[in-house]
């Protein structure tokens, strides 16, 4: 097995031992969910006082650790592991690979196909190993323990599978043989650190704290740097109640193994203990950002989210825990209990009834379901209180029959039956009391309905007469009215009312007479003046319409109106003016478009020649500059003819030049030669004579030797 696959299982046994660290809930520190007992009531009623804690003894049975599933190993065409290098089978390989690929929706047939693979070759332990982990997901504990032991007679140094089966006998309440046979690997593979860690994890699983201190030291000793036996340790000394050495060791843990999501479990449970909720539940946070496939890490999130009474985030952790194990009972009861803490009451119902069928030895669920009828505060679709309460009492007094009703639990659930009774009988005797309410009621309503019907017959008629104002008459009916009804304040604020109404007429009626002369009166002074404005008015409006002047002609035929409302002369002449503006409105508006139009046509002749004028110009532009581009071409193309030309009259002239020195030089060299052809025999000889002596310092006249100046010829021609 390679180093990575080896870490790998061992993370997973470690994780499934670390729920006894992280104790969730109101209970003891050994057990990592919260639906037991007292707990789920501390988890809706926090105010409550938690529960004394209690040991187990290692005879007692060892709550079950609900693992991710078959966490199954794979095998390749060649597996190659730090101690052996194998060539399995390939038809072998290919079975074994097959039954990987269905062992979570047909377990059975998976381990069907492992047989086969392991027909085929003998030699695939790792076939044994997962048909044992499928079988202990399934339950069926026999058989995992022999799978477990023939993968372990392939391979005596299977580590992983040893834990497992050590784990097994815990969960089959054989404590005795999972410390024999756990002793037995160490013995033969002294070296293992990690089956020492599991040594540890069994003596702090069957409460021998001490032991399991002992033990992890011993192996620190030789491994001083394994984090797993530091964070095994570190839990040691959380079960006493140590929490600073704890935290020590798990600081020195987490310099070495940062990425150890145990370590922050066990930092959540030492926050937990210290009442410092926010930081347990973030300690718990960085372990799934670790490692996020971890149900029972999910769970106790869920848990310490519930006491918080952040039931929302509660119900979120719960359902990934149960994603990744959909058979773990803990978190579907956590879920529950977390659902009835949001008033979910309908899910949590169907959840806990889905339990008591799953796992009907899980009796938590029956006191859950007890204080879920008793606390919900409505009621479910269909189901009266009576039943509710009833069936509240039903399921605690279930449950207070499978445990000591002498213990805290029990005392504890006698009060809630007691509640329930209580809250029962007062229900029933509110219903009693309804019942004579309501009889009465009856009694009183038949007569005061027999009351109202008269009542209903008089009232039609005296609203009639209050309508029309015969007071007298609807005075004597709305009097009925109230001996049949002393209470109706309507007929009682219509006899007010018609009072008020007879001395009101009456009054009205006076200063009606009065009011009336007066404004006769008034109104014969005002049509007077009026009509004197009018009279002065008209010729004027008159003459502004014949002057075609409108606009003052409408203004003072409206301010004649004014003066008589009625002249059908203001209001012709009036519609004639609003005609004869609105026809020249609409003229002008046609001559303004007109023009609009003509400077539209004009901007756009501007602009199409303004353009055309552009465009000419820039088609002169760029033939002027081709023009200028020619003649530059040109004038380059004869500066070059020049310059060629000059260097060919340069060259010609020193090549003459040339000829004729090497001409010069020729002839010098020919006058020369003859020069030294002559026939001249005492010359020559005078000649050698000199030539032999050319190189000799001349004598000055003193006949002495003078030097040579330098570069001076030294022979006298």
């Amino acid at each position: 097995m390679s180093r990575k696959t080896f870490f790998k299982y061992f993370i997973i046994l470690a994780v499934m031992v670390a729920l006894f660290s992280c104790a969730t809930g109101k209970k003891k520190e050994e057990v990592a969910v919260q639906p037991v007992q007292e707990a789920v009531k501390e988890e809706i009623k926090p105010q409550e006082e938690k529960k004394e804690e209690k040991q187990e003894t290692p005879a007692q049975k060892i709550d079950e650790d609900e693992a991710t599933g078959p966490d199954l190993e794979s095998v390749g065409k060649k597996v190659e592991d730090e101690e052996e290098k194998t060539e399995y089978n390939p038809t072998a390989v290919g079975i074994f690979n097959e039954a990987v690929k269905v062992a979570y929706v047909k377990p059975d047939d998976a381990i069907k196909m492992f047989e086969g693979a392991v027909k085929t070759d003998p030699r695939l332990y790792k076939a044994y190993y997962n048909m044992a982990l499928i079988s202990e997901w399934k339950g069926d504990y026999a058989s995992a323990e022999k799978y477990y032991l023939e993968a372990l007679k392939l391979k005596e140094d299977y580590f992983i599978a040893s834990e497992n089966l050590m784990m097994l006998y815990l969960k089959m309440n054989r404590p005795q043989d999972a410390e024999k046979f756990i002793t037995q690997q160490i013995n033969k593979f002294k070296r293992s650190s990690k089956l020492k860690n599991a040594l540890t994890m069994l003596y702090l699983r069957t409460n021998r704290n001490e032991e399991a201190r002992k033990n992890a030291m011993k192996t620190l000793k030789v491994d001083e740097k394994n984090s797993e036996t530091m964070v095994l340790l570190a839990r040691t000394y959380i079960k006493d109640k140590k929490y600073e050495l704890a935290q020590n060791i798990l600081d020195n843990a987490k310099e070495i193994s940062p990425d150890n999501e145990k370590i922050y479990i066990e930092y959540s449970f030492i926050y937990k203990q210290n009442n410092n909720l926010p930081s347990a539940i973030e300690m718990l946070k960085k372990a799934v950002s670790i490692r996020y496939d971890l149900p029972e890490v999910h769970n106790n999130l869920g848990v310490l989210y519930s006491q918080a009474e952040d039931y929302s985030a509660a119900i979120t952790e719960f359902r990934i825990a149960l994603r990744y194990n959909s058979r773990y009972y803990e978190a579907k009861l956590n879920l529950a209990n977390a659902l009835r803490g949001e008033k979910q009451y309908e899910e949590a119902e169907k959840i806990y009834m889905g339990l008591l069928k799953e796992k009907p030895d899980m009796y938590e669920v029956l006191f859950n379901l007890g204080i879920l009828y008793l606390d919900m505060d409505r009621e479910f679709e269909g189901r009266d209180t009576i039943q509710r309460y009833s069936d509240a009492i039903k399921y605690l007094r279930d449950y207070s029959s499978r445990i000591d009703e002498n213990s805290e639990a029990g005392k504890r659930v006698a009060k809630y039956i007691a509640e329930a009774e209580k809250k029962l009988k007062n229900k029933k005797d509110d219903i009693e009391r309804e019942k004579k309410r309501k009889l009465k009621q009856e009694e009183e309503a038949k007569k005061k309905a027999e009351a109202e019907a008269k009542y209903k017959e008089i009232l039609p008629a005296a609203e009639k007469a209050f309508a029309e104002k015969k007071w007298e008459e609807a005075k004597k009916l709305f009097t009925d009215c109230i001996k049949l009804l002393p209470d109706d304040n309507l007929a009682r604020e219509r006899l007010k009312a018609i009072d008020e109404n007879i001395q009101a007429e009456a009054l009205a009626k006076k200063k009606a007479e009065e009011e009336a002369k007066r404004k006769a009166k008034e109104d014969a002074k005002l049509r007077a003046a009026n009509e004197k404005k009018y009279n002065a008015v008209i010729p004027k409006a008159d003459a502004a319409f014949r002057k075609k002047d409108y606009e003052t002609a409408q203004a003072l035929y409206t301010e004649a109106l004014s003066y008589i409302p009625d002249s059908e002369k203001a209001k012709e002449r009036l519609k004639e003016i609003e005609d004869i503006l609105k026809t020249r409105a609409e003229e002008e508006k046609k001559r303004v478009e007109e023009q609009k139009k003509k400077e539209q046509e004009e901007q756009k002749r501007k602009a199409e020649e303004a353009a055309k004028k552009a465009e000419e110009e820039k088609k002169r532009a760029e033939e002027q500059k081709k023009k200028e581009e020619l003649e530059a071409a040109k004038r380059i193309e004869e500066q070059k003819k020049k310059e060629q030309e000059e260097q060919k009259r340069k060259a010609e002239e020193a090549a003459k030049k040339a000829e004729e020195e090497k001409k010069k030089a020729e002839e010098q060299k020919k006058k020369e030669a003859e020069k030294k052809a002559k026939p001249s025999g005492g010359k020559i000889e005078d000649e050698e004579d000199d030539s032999s002596n050319k190189n000799l310092p001349k004598a000055n006249e003193s006949g002495k030797l003078s030097p040579a100046k330098s570069g001076e010829k030294i022979d006298d021609e």
